[in-house]
């Protein structure tokens, strides 16, 4: 009877290819933008759930409530933090900074600008990951011992083994000097759903460590693994008093501003997989490791792949109801030989879902056709995994199954009802007014959506063109922005540098500042008005410099 069912099927679709044309192809294509947008959503979702442990670990966010201010985010925390919480709760098992700084690193005669990562010495407690080459024990046991991704190494070391060799790393350290480092692992590059990255591993102790004394200033990014069944609210609910009895510049800040550490500073727990959606707001914009994600964009996202569906699902309605009531005699002829109710419903739900099934297929296609200029427009590497982590294809037959069965069932339930002799003697088919009104209820639907969709889209056009054309203040065009000039042995240069530079034909000017219009740093120092004294007060300032052309330049 199945096979039967599926040769009945195939023969109605090849006898109307006008119909099965329109109908499989138009909810092909809504299937196939359906398909699209689940990756996008399903990439955005499971930023590093591919951590052993992921759901034990969590970062520290700092928020400074300056007064007179807009509180201060960032998803950084001061140095001292990581071995204070970690000496103070017993629920951490393990912590680890991360900073990152650009050093100069010097390779057979040439120069690069390279971006390390130093940890501390239970970074791999923290973060489980295994090494591709090297003993993960002793990777970094000691302080001029690197561990590189598998990429730079092949920059540096080609296709060989890098372990053992050496690089020398130049002018992050308090003296400018250079340091020679021997590479002692390798570690696979990050994925692109991680929101961390490291290309170059180092350790804080040794090397950076006095760049992380402070407990004010927020400058590296802190991990906890909690042990197994703790809560991190547990940590959260004791860290204003932590505060309080642990940071020696709370004294300060009461006695110039009058505020207590906990008043002055939040401290708050994040999941590591919450971070890439969830840290937007938090991260301010200072930003963080990597861009992160936006949770309003991705739901947008999903609603768009539900309107869009719906859009598909309400046109394969319409043309799957249209059809059907045209086989009235079909079905009543079916009936006097014999047929029941249940086996004519049966047909029908099976055609409907047979066409969805094979409106499916031709989807999967379209998405492997398109997918490289979708990849080009979000700047993603986005792929179609049919089977194993990341497919899409069970949830894909799921909705290939409903929209099959939403589409065939009003038709075949109605249809499996009828009377064959008042449908052979009138000749007629089962257009009612009933079903008149329903499919013009579904069409006034469809229409509605797609209106919809397109006022949003010219919105959003607009929305775009403002941004890139809006008056931000200053002048933004034919400027160039030379970065890292402060490092130790460049700033000792500026002066022959600007000198050299405004002799570049075409050149009009060159300031240095400690930042550009752009830039959102923060560089807080406390303020007293002159002449009245610590007495009345101080107010906390973000400030950076500038060099006398400054304004004329911008």
């Amino acid at each position: 009877m199945f096979k039967n069912y599926i040769t009945t099927a195939l023969r109605d679709l090849l006898r109307s290819k006008l119909y099965s044309t329109i109908t499989i192809g138009g909810l092909a294509i809504g299937m196939a933008a359906t398909i699209l947008i689940l990756l996008f959503v399903y990439k955005e979702t499971s930023y590093d759930s591919f951590l052993p442990n992921a759901d034990r670990i969590y970062r520290l966010h700092t928020t400074y409530n300056i007064p007179g201010r807009d509180p201060l985010r960032s998803v950084r925390s001061s140095g001292p933090m990581r071995q204070a919480l970690q000496d103070n709760f017993e629920q951490v098992e393990s912590a680890t900074r991360l900073g990152y700084l650009n050093p100069r690193v010097f390779k057979d005669g040439a120069v690069y600008d390279q971006q390390v990562t130093f940890v501390d010495s239970e970074f791999f407690e923290v973060f489980d990951l295994p090494l591709l080459q090297g003993d993960r024990a002793s990777a970094l046991a000691d302080p001029r011992s690197l561990i590189l991704s598998e990429s730079t190494a092949t920059k540096y070391f080609g296709a060989g083994s890098p372990l053992g060799k050496t690089i020398t790393l130049c002018c992050f350290g308090p003296d400018g000097e250079s340091t020679d480092f021997q590479i002692t692992g390798v570690i696979a590059d990050s994925p692109e759903t991680a929101h961390f990255e490291f290309s170059v591993i180092g350790l804080i102790d040794g090397n950076v460590e006095g760049s992380y004394e402070g407990w004010l200033p927020m400058n590296n990014y802190t991990y906890y693994k909690l042990k197994e069944g703790s809560s991190p609210e547990e940590i959260t609910q004791q860290l204003p008093r932590f505060l309080d009895n642990n940071v020696p510049e709370g004294k300060m800040l009461q006695a110039e501003f009058g505020l207590t550490m906990s008043e002055f500073a939040n401290l708050s727990l994040m999941p590591i997989q919450d971070i890439h959606l969830g840290a937007k707001f938090q991260a301010g914009d200072m930003g963080d490791i990597r861009p992160l994600g936006d949770k309003t964009l991705v739901t947008g996202f999903l609603l768009i792949a539900f309107l869009i569906l719906a859009i598909a699902t309400v046109n394969f309605i319409n043309l799957a109801t249209a059809r059907f009531m045209d086989r009235a005699r079909e079905v009543s002829m079916r009936k006097v030989l014999g047929a029941g109710t249940r086996q004519i419903t049966q047909q029908f739900l099976g055609e409907a879902v047979f066409s969805s099934l094979v409106a499916l297929v031709i989807a999967l296609g379209i998405v492997e056709l398109v997918l490289p200029w979708y990849n080009e427009l979000l700047s993603a590497n986005l792929t179609l995994n049919l089977l194993g982590q990341g497919s899409v294809l069970p949830e894909m037959i799921l909705i290939a199954f409903v929209t099959g069965l939403v589409g065939g069932i009003y038709p075949a339930f109605y249809v499996a009802r009828i009377h064959p002799a008042k449908i052979l003697k009138a000749n007629q088919s089962l257009e009612t007014e009933g079903s008149s009104r329903l499919k013009s209820a579904l069409v006034v639907f469809q229409f509605s959506i797609s209106i919809a969709l397109i006022i949003a889209t010219g919105v959003t056009f607009s929305q775009t063109n403002y941004a890139k054309s809006v008056d931000l203040g200053f002048e933004r065009d034919n400027i160039m922005v030379l970065r890292n000039l402060d490092r130790a042995g460049a700033q000792q240069m500026q002066a022959s540098l600007k000198a050299r530079i405004q002799q570049i034909p075409g050149v009009e000017n060159i300031v240095f500042s400690s930042d550009v219009p752009t830039d959102n740093n923060e560089n807080s120092a406390g303020f007293l008005v002159v002449g009245q004294g610590q007495d009345a007060g101080g107010q906390i300032l973000n400030h950076f410099t500038i060099d006398y052309d400054f304004l004329e330049v911008y």
